[in-house]
């Protein structure tokens, strides 16, 4: 081997190594992803659950109950169903259609429905 001169050998290693090492950075990145999303989607389950209880107990008082209700992020009320961001979970009882933004809302039983609406 002359003076300068470098082994195949060591090439393949270098192209290898960096291989090993560009896959690593990409699973870490996906992982990082997957926990984002994880994370998000739980936040969303906690919003909807909270608020489907709300409504059910406002159902369940019975009419004329009313209660402040601070929702942490944007909710949709329609039929049975909230859906908060990318999550849906369902209550019991009868309330009208809303589109909520994040803040105060106020619900009340209006003669057996839950009305909800920003304060």
């Amino acid at each position: 081997m002359e003076k300068g001169q470098v082994a195949v050998e060591t090439i393949f290693f270098v192209i290898v190594l960096f291989l090993i090492m560009a896959l690593v950075f990409a699973e870490v990145s996906n992982q990082e992803h997957l926990r984002n999303a994880f994370e998000t989607n739980s936040e969303e389950l906690g919003v909807c659950n909270r608020l489907s209880y709300m409504v059910s107990s406002i159902y369940s008082s019975g009419k004329g109950e009313r209660v402040l209700y601070f929702l942490e992020n944007n909710a949709a009320i329609d039929s049975n169903e909230i859906l908060v961001g990318s999550t849906y979970c369902s209550f019991i009882g009868i309330a009208s259609n809303a589109d909520l933004i994040a803040g105060n809302i106020v619900l009340k039983n209006l003669n057996g429905t839950v009305v909800l609406e920003n304060a």
